[in-house]
């Protein structure tokens, strides 16, 4: 029964003066589906599997603050009709925290993938819950399925009270004890004729100037990169993936040593959040956040997936990022 027919009865039955009674009871199914409505069916929500992108850490068993990329498939259907979203804990009562993990506040879909980062906070058996999948607007469309991972103790050598050997008294010959501070005082001579000698002839020498280098300009050396990493790696298609890697961490280093910002170890939306209080023209902006979509493209799915670009993209990535590098060359002015 929808909204609009529960309204009907409700005003019909006013009209024909029913009991009070009976008012009350079609007022309180109103109050109760206007409030269905606006329920979030979690339960019906369906389940995407939640995958490892790439399951490698330093030792046999993740540790605390290791990154852990994972991955859920989105529909295609579903996924052209998202710009961004948001995920979410499906359980309300316990925090993400209290379950042991930190998740990265922003995912990214790439090519129909909702790519996302959890970071285990304790130790042990660790069990990543549903996550539910909101749209911008906050509107429910999926949920992920729960992953667990072991994450190792940390385990502290417990060191042993170390076992003092008993004081040995040894006692030199007097001849022996002659012999070294006869030594000693030969030393003690030959530094201080070497020390005055030095003096000496300091005034006689004429000094020369240290010629202070000044630093490589942080564009220059950016430039230079860019040229080493397309000299390195000619177009092909299994050449795609380190050329967008090298372009990307070439600009992150550079942005980061113009800006003074921590590019380097963000993902593409925070870096553009931090340049966007940089006060960067909208154009700007724009053109990298569609340079590095590009790249995350290339970076993190398989051939198949980016195996449109070709070689007009290969030397267009190249000239986009010098455009970028040779436009903010000094900070906060054009070159």
């Amino acid at each position: 029964m929808t909204t609009q027919k529960l309204w009907c009865i409700f005003s019909s039955a006013a009209n024909k003066r029913s009991s009070i009674k009976g008012i009350l009871i079609v007022a309180f199914l109103f109050c109760q589906i206007s409030l269905a409505e606006d329920v979030v069916p979690v339960v019906s929500l369906p389940a995407l599997q939640t995958e490892f992108i790439q399951k490698n850490q330093s030792g046999p068993q993740y540790q605390v603050g290791d990154r852990i990329q994972l991955t859920v498939r989105i529909p295609m259907d579903l996924a052209q009709q998202l710009n961004s979203v948001q995920l979410k804990k499906s359980d309300e009562h316990e925090t993400l925290d209290q379950s042991g993990w930190f998740l990265d506040p922003s995912p990214q879909i790439i090519n129909g993938n909702l790519r996302f980062v959890a970071s285990p906070i304790k130790t042990g058996k660790l069990i990543l819950p549903e996550l539910v999948i909101l749209r911008d607007d906050q509107h429910a469309i999926a949920k992920t399925t729960s992953l667990t991972v072991e994450v190792a103790e940390l385990k502290v050598p417990q060191g042993e009270t170390p076992t003092l050997l008993d004081t040995i008294s040894i006692g030199l010959p007097l001849k022996f004890v002659i012999l070294g501070l006869l030594i000693i005082t030969i030393l003690a001579f030959t530094a201080f004729y070497l020390y005055k000698k030095f003096h000496r002839t300091k005034t006689e020498i004429k000094r020369i100037e240290e010629i202070k280098v000044p630093p490589t300009p942080d564009h220059v050396i950016a430039l230079r990169d860019l040229n080493l990493l397309f000299e390195k790696y000619s177009y092909s298609k299994e050449n795609l993936k380190p050329v967008a890697f090298g372009v990307s961490e070439i600009l992150k280093i550079f942005f980061s040593a113009r800006f003074k910002i921590d590019a380097k170890e963000s993902t593409s939306d925070e870096m553009i959040a931090l340049l966007k209080k940089e006060s960067l023209p909208e154009s700007d902006l724009k053109k990298i956040k569609e340079l590095f979509l590009n790249l995350d493209i290339i970076k993190f799915t398989e051939l198949n997936h980016h195996q449109h670009f070709q070689k007009g993209d290969y030397l267009e990535f190249k000239d986009q990022a010098r455009t970028l590098v040779e436009s903010w060359a000094i900070k906060g002015e054009r070159t």
